[in-house]
């Protein structure tokens, strides 16, 4: 009779522990699974938003590829005169001249040239300009050159303080030489140059042609020589 109930309750021992095996874990609910469903989560889940974030491709190759290489790095920068936007014109005016001169106000005719300089903070350029004159002295009749035509050459920097659609501003320091082509009692030199330049932009939508209206004051120490002219320009 004992021989036959074993494999009864050798079965019903199985089922018992079949049934502790699959039960779920005994913890309150929201509790930690049990170690072989931790497992197969971890395998089964995609990955956490750090782990994508550390797989994720740089952007830096797709959006600024030429950062990483130091000739894309060199043909980004600013350079220090700008020749891309080198301007040229001419200009007519009025020279006039102290009293020392004994001399009428005069025609003047020149070029002009400019460029930008971005390398120095704030709106700065170079400009240079040559000009031909004519002067009469009035001197005693035995002076065999009391008149001639004369050359002139400025270089100097200058500053736009304003600039917009339809005008600028600038001022101009520098330097005057003066070549008086051997018109008696005069000698030919240096003067400190200042200047302002007003700019219009003549053709609507334009701002490369400009036209300009330019006082300038010449002096040496002694005499001075001023110039109104009205003249234009061209961005090229």
């Amino acid at each position: 009779m004992k021989l036959a109930l074993l494999p009864s309750a050798s079965v019903i021992l199985s089922t018992v522990l079949s049934f502790f095996a699959v039960a779920p874990s005994a913890y309150a609910d929201g509790s930690s699974p049990r170690y072989t469903e931790k497992a197969l989560d971890a395998m089964l889940a995609g990955p956490t938003g750090d782990a994508r974030e550390s797989l994720a491709l740089p952007t830096t190759l797709r959006e600024e590829p030429r950062s990483f290489f130091p000739q894309g790095r060199q043909s980004q920068q600013t350079p220090f005169i700008d020749f891309s936007h080198f301007e040229m014109g001419g200009y007519a005016g009025i020279a006039a001249f102290s009293s020392d001169f004994e001399a009428d106000p005069t025609w003047v005719v020149g070029v002009s040239a400019r460029v930008p300089v971005p390398g120095i903070p704030g709106n700065w350029g170079i400009f240079a300009q040559g000009f031909i004159s004519h002067i009469t002295r009035d001197l005693p009749f035995y002076y065999d050159h009391r008149a001639g035509s004369w050359l002139g050459g400025e270089v100097g920097a200058d500053y736009t303080f304003v600039r917009d659609d339809v005008w600028y501003l600038r001022a101009q320091a520098g330097m005057l030489y003066a070549w008086w082509n051997n018109v008696n009692a005069l000698d030919n030199g240096i003067g400190f140059l200042l200047g302002v330049q007003v700019g219009f932009y003549w053709i609507k939508h334009n701002p490369n042609a400009v036209v300009t209206i330019n006082p300038q004051f010449s002096y040496d120490g002694s005499n001075w020589l001023g110039f109104f002219t009205v003249g234009f320009s061209y961005d090229f």
